[in-house]
């Protein structure tokens, strides 16, 4: 049984000295990027990663910080929040993931989207599923964290949405489109349904005062059941604690069966390491036939160190870091 894992560790003094880790993920198992896909979802992740202070994503910033505003919250954000949502924001503008603009489409030919948001300080999860017609659900999953009720269907998003008089536009794409299109003429010819390989996307942030944070978000399967809701909105697809910052991809029912992020959390606080429990997290999935994967960030207190890992249960795991200066990286070399 092989488990694919990339790892690496910081001191706590180099973080504090501003050496800040980001991970990112574009998606990984059967239905995610692969080939010449792969390669062009891991080149938009590294330009994510050194795009993320550009005016475009300060801009962003700015705006995003101004509806934290408008609802009232009396605490601000930390940095390892913003920069986690920021990158959301790219990846979601991004139609080479399956995520906010080029989402994949339900069987009734309608794009939702879905995502969630949870950081070290509040350790507070916040989430909203099967919305339409917004582009960023990561920028409402991260408003609704100073709010009572702070998990949202498409109802209760849609009624956000216009609370905010935030902008709405169609997500699907000409290639969606034709997609949708063809599995419809498959379905019809008892042909299964074939995925188009693009991704999850999702973030895991530490910053330089030691914060954490975690954002996922999602298109769905594609030409699923309307309404589906899969890991991405719930603690099994995204999850943080004051030590650990966990993002998931894969096949979601396969995620929430495992409870794969809450699960992860738990053995590091229950004193395994993070490769030790991020290993044994996909081990038990792997037993079963599962096929997911998860980047994380763990602050260790009692030894100082900053540890990060990238794993999954395939080879085709299309994610990316930037560890203070020092961008890494990997993708399979599969023919699409």
């Amino acid at each position: 049984m092989t488990i694919y894992t990339q790892k690496g560790s910081i001191s706590l003094s180099d973080l504090q000295n501003g050496k800040k880790i980001t991970l990112l993920h574009g998606g990984s198992g059967p239905a995610d990027p692969k080939g010449p896909k792969a390669q062009t979802a891991a080149t938009a992740l590294n330009s994510v990663l050194e795009n993320i202070s550009s005016p475009e994503a300060q801009t962003y910033e700015s705006s995003l910080l101004l509806e934290h505003k408008k609802m009232n919250h009396a605490t601000g954000a930390t940095k390892a929040e913003i920069r986690a949502v920021k990158a959301a924001y790219l990846l979601e503008h991004n139609p080479c993931f399956n995520a906010g603009y080029g989402a994949a489409l339900q069987s009734d030919g309608v794009a939702r989207v879905s995502a969630s948001f949870m950081e070290s300080t509040r350790q507070k999860f916040s989430a909203v599923m099967n919305c339409r017609d917004i582009i960023n659900p990561s920028k409402l999953a991260f408003l609704l964290q100073h709010e009572k009720f702070c998990v949202l269907d498409s109802t209760g998003a849609r009624n956000l949405i216009h609370d905010l008089k935030l902008p709405t536009e169609d997500l699907a794409t000409v290639e969606r489109l034709e997609a949708y299109t063809q599995s419809n003429a498959e379905s019809q010819a008892l042909h299964p349904f074939e995925p188009d390989g693009k991704g999850t996307i999702g973030a895991v942030v530490v910053d330089c005062d030691g914060h954490l944070a975690a954002v996922t978000s999602t298109g769905g399967v594609g030409f699923e059941t309307v309404g589906r809701v899969g890991d991405t909105p719930t603690v099994a697809g995204n999850f943080c604690t004051h030590e650990v910052a966990i993002s998931c991809t894969g096949y979601g029912e396969q995620i929430v069966n495992s409870a794969l992020a809450a699960a992860i959390a738990t053995r590091v606080a229950d004193g395994f390491s993070l490769v030790a429990a991020v290993e044994k997290s996909l081990l038990d999935g792997q037993k079963k036939g599962y096929e997911f994967a998860a980047i994380c960030i763990h602050k260790d207190s009692q030894t100082n160190t900053i540890h990060w890992v990238a794993a999954s249960l395939e080879p085709y795991f299309v994610w990316a870091a930037r560890v203070g200066t020092q961008t890494l990286g990997f993708w399979d070399s599969l023919p699409a």
